[in-house]
Order: C-alpha cells, then structure tokens, then sequence
C-alpha cells in the first residue's frame, strides 16, 4: 500500500473506479497502523515500533517443561533412526543456526535429500512446517523423518516405539509425564514438538532496537531496514520470524527457475505437490529470517551459497522492476531529453507520440491514427517498449499540457514491458494527482514486447487530446474495442 502497488495494477486494468488517490490511500495506511498497534504489537516493543509489521520475538514462551526436557532427550536420540546414527539434530545442529549448512540435507547412508534443511530456531512461529507446509505442525513434522528414506530411514513407526520402550528409563518417563502405556508415536512426537518450541532466539540486538535501544544496531544497519521495508521484503517477511506466516511463489516478478538453467525437480513443485492446486506450483512458506547470516546456502534448492547473493536473487525475482530499479526517482527530476537508443538494435515497432489533436469525438482508432500522422515522431522500442512509452509519455505532460491534462487512459499489452507499464504507471499519476480511466487489456501475440496504448483527456472531455501508442496494436483494437466509448464515466461520477 505504501508503494502504490494495491490495488495491484492489473485489477485497475479492468475495474478503474478502484483506484486510489492521495486521500484514500492515506485514510488507510492510517487503518493499517492503528491496527497494528492494537492487535499485533508484542508487550515487549517501544511505542514508536508497535506499527511495524515486524515486532521483536518474546522473551519466553508457553511450554509444558516436562515434555520439553523428554523431548530435548529423543531430539539427540539417534535409536530413532534406521542405522542408528542419525537423530534430528543431523540436519538441525542447534550449533549451526539449527540448520545443517548444506544444499541439501544428507540423510542415511549418506543419501542425498531433495531440498535443504529449514532452521528448527523459531520454527514455533511458522504457519505450518516444512517448505511446502504438508506439515500442520511441529508434531507432523517430527513425525516425517523418522521414516523417510532419504532422512532417518527407520523401517516404520511401530520399529521405533519399539526400540524406545526396551530402554526402562524412557518407559518411565513417559508413564511419568504422559500417563500409563504412554510410549507411542504420538508422544513422542509431541514431545520433540513441545522442545521445539522452546528454541526461540529473543533479544538479538534488533529485537533490542525494536524495544527502543535506538543504539542497539548501527546506522548502516537501520539504513538496510529501512530499505527492506522500501524495496517490499517486509512484505513477505513480516512477524516476529520476518517469515514463516505466508506462502508465496518462488519467481514472483521473474523467472528464477528458467534462469536457474538447472532441470526442474519434485521438490521445485512447491505446495501443488500436496495441495494439486494450480495456483500453488512453485509456491513455498516464507522462510523465517531470524539468524540468517548463518543459516546458508538459501532457498528451498539451496543455490544461493552466500547471503549476499541470496539478496540479490530475491530482489531479482521476488521484488516488482520499479522498486529494484531507479525509473521512479529519474521521472521525479528532470524529464529525459534524449529517447534515442543507448545500443544498436533492429528497429521492429515503434511508439508513435501525437500531438494536440482538436475537434476529435468518437473516432475509430484507425482514423485517429490518420488524424494525427502530422504531428507524430518515432521512438525504437529495441526491447523497452514501456518504458519508453511512459518517458514519452512523461516528457509529453511535462512539456505541453501540464495544466490541462486530469485523466489518462491505459489499455497495456499483458506481457513483457507491458507489466513494467502497469507497474510504473500508477506512481506517476499519483505524484501529478491524475486519475487513470481504464479501458480494458489487448490480448496479442504482441503483448510481450510491450504493446501499449495511453490516450490523454483534458477535464471531464471524452475526447482524446493525445493519443501515444503502437500502431499495429491500434489497428488491431479498432475491430475490438469501441472507438472512446460514451459508457467510460469521468473521474468525478
């Protein structure tokens, strides 16, 4: 909301009426806060802090410390596994971040698993367990590796409770803490669980900014955060975990498996492996943030090796292009004066920027586009299509119509720089206090090179001032679109 990015742009695309101005966007940032405040602040952080939607980790929480202690002791426990040699903390060394710092966990007999290992450090905060969430629990999911062949590798469960109650001090302890004949899979489990729940890491020197020692991090660090929160990771990584609460598609505002350039595996299948949901494939749970300079190599699949790197992927293929590049702030400044490419391309379509074409009603596209041959020039799109189109768009209102343009009109192919139009298009109304009237999307086999048409109106006037667009897309609308159609309401209505 902040970012000017809800309603998300391709909603406005086809319900205009929904968008935001200045006032509304305000009156529910102010919401947002006031809520945050009231519901989800923690007890523990400053008053300037409870509206962030990132709060520190408490300092203690619920737990049955009988089970705790019993379940710390199967959490070591290495009987739990086939060979014997393994036990949880193999792939969860509460000495490494709770993670095993491998691409991917090694499991009995030095199998290879298919996905790296998530830490066990504030796992209790998690949404639900595992990558893909099959696990509603931390009980579900101690329940997994015991008898995965690729983890622990024990035969089956009954093996297991087997083995654990031919040792008399276990018998004991869960007659002591679970009642009679106690020893089962589900005691167990509940117990690793109830442990787990304890490793929580509070009062880390953010946690202790976020309760009001404004010198607990350096200025460099309060910088970062304040970026984290500009860019949008906040938005995925939130709560006392900044993660663990959501599930999100891995390759959001890229395509990261494409460029990954490595074979698709089950394991890249995300949440629809479960679920078989088609909005789930490549979709994962939000990995927590808690310690994670120590918990590399990154990612479901492990392929980022390094912080750093694991950083500039997400911000490659999870971050929208305006937020991660610097467009917004060159159009807050000084219009760009030269359009010509910065490289030598084949020119294949072209923008075409009209100027102030009088006396027009409702004129079918095609004769707009004879209406106004005087008066235009001609950009090479070579790949930046949108982008282009809006600094033509941009120099156009700076430079002629400033005072009488009020309204734009946006109908942008659904691909490529397309979606960088749609992406950019909004914060630039915002900043001249226009309001877009949305005509609709043109599917083409065009679209991904960023077919985009704008259409500039003075005041309430349906009539096109300016038209900026590709020219063989326009043709192609004029046999589906109505030519400025009577039922497309003013901003005022």
């Amino acid at each position: 909301m902040t970012q000017n990015r809800m309603p998300p742009s391709l909603f406005l695309l086809m319900h205009w009426r929904a968008y935001l101005m200045s006032s509304e966007r305000a009156a529910i940032l102010t919401w947002i806060r006031q809520t945050r405040r009231n519901y989800y602040a923690t007890p523990d952080v400053a008053p300037q802090h409870a509206e962030e939607v990132i709060q520190p980790i408490p300092e203690q929480i619920q737990a049955n410390w009988d089970r705790a202690a019993l379940g710390k002791k199967l959490f070591f426990e290495r009987r739990l596994s086939g060979d014997g040699k393994l036990n949880c903390a193999s792939c969860h060394g509460l000495d490494k971040a709770g993670v095993d710092n491998l691409k991917t966990a090694t499991g009995i007999n030095g199998k290879k698993g298919p996905i790296n290992s998530p830490t066990v450090y504030n796992a209790v905060f998690n949404i639900a367990q595992f990558w893909d969430g099959r696990a509603v629990d931390l009980a579900a999911q101690a329940a997994g590796p015991v008898t995965n062949p690729l983890e622990m590798g024990a035969h089956d469960w009954d093996t297991v409770v087997a083995t654990l109650k031919s040792d008399p001090e276990y018998v004991a302890d869960f007659q002591r803490i679970y009642g009679s004949d106690a020893l089962t899979k589900e005691n167990i489990t509940n117990a690793i669980a109830e442990y787990e729940r304890t490793l929580i890491t509070p009062d880390s020197p953010f946690d202790l900014y976020l309760k009001g020692d404004d010198n607990a991090i350096t200025m460099q660090e309060k910088h970062g955060y304040a970026l984290f929160k500009q860019v949008g990771c906040s938005g995925c990584h939130s709560g006392v975990a900044l993660g663990g609460d959501a599930y999100e598609v891995m390759g959001l505002e890229g395509p990261y498996f494409s460029d990954r350039n490595t074979p698709l595996t089950q394991a890249d299948i995300g949440r629809q492996s479960f679920t078989k949901a088609l909005s789930d494939f490549h979709r994962f749970k939000v990995p927590n943030l808690r310690n994670v300079a120590l918990t590399a190599p990154y990612f479901h699949d492990g392929s980022a090796p390094t912080l750093d790197d694991a950083v500039k992927k997400m911000v490659r293929y999870q971050t929208p292009a305006d937020m991660r590049t610097p467009s917004r702030q060159r159009l807050k400044t000084a219009p760009r004066q030269d359009m010509s490419p910065r490289r030598t391309i084949v020119p294949t379509p072209k923008i075409e920027i009209g100027a102030r074409l009088p006396g027009l009603d409702n004129t079918s596209w095609r004769a707009l586009l004879k209406e106004k041959k005087a008066a235009q020039r001609k950009l090479d799109l070579h790949g930046f299509a949108a982008r282009k189109a809006f600094h033509a768009l941009h120099d156009f209102f700076i430079q002629s119509h400033r005072d009488e343009i009020r309204y734009v009109e946006v109908i942008a192919g659904l691909g490529g720089g397309g979606g960088v139009l749609r992406r950019e298009l909004p914060h630039w109304l915002e900043r001249h206090e226009l309001r877009p009237l949305i005509l609709g999307v043109v599917y083409t086999h065009r679209a991904n090179k960023g077919a985009v048409r704008i259409l500039l109106c003075a005041g309430r006037s349906r009539t096109p001032n300016a038209v900026i667009g590709h020219n063989r897309t326009l043709e192609r609308a004029a046999k589906k679109t109505a030519s400025f159609p009577d039922q497309v309401a003013s901003a005022e209505d």
